[in-house]
C-alpha cells in the first residue's frame, strides 16, 4: 500500500461518505431527467439553515435594506 492508499484507508469514513453522496446526485438526475437543481434537492434543502420562509425573508430584508 502505498502513502494515498494509506491516507484513503484513514479517513474516517469520508470517502465513502461522499461516494454515497454521489450515488445518491447520480440517481437523482436519473429519475429527473433533469440538471441538478439544488433547490430541488430534498437533502440540500433540509440540511440548509435557510429553508423555506427563512430564505424568502432574508432575501426580502435584504431588498428593502439596499433601498
Amino acid at each position: 500500500m502505498d502513502r494515498r492508499d494509506e491516507a484513503a484507508a484513514d479517513d474516517g469514513g469520508r470517502r465513502e461518505a461522499e461516494l454515497a453522496e454521489w450515488r445518491r446526485i447520480v440517481q437523482l438526475l436519473a429519475a429527473t431527467g433533469a440538471p441538478y437543481d439544488p433547490d430541488a434537492d430534498t437533502v440540500v434543502q433540509g440540511s440548509s439553515p435557510k429553508t423555506g420562509a427563512a430564505k424568502k425573508s432574508s432575501s426580502s430584508a435584504a431588498r428593502s435594506s439596499s433601498r
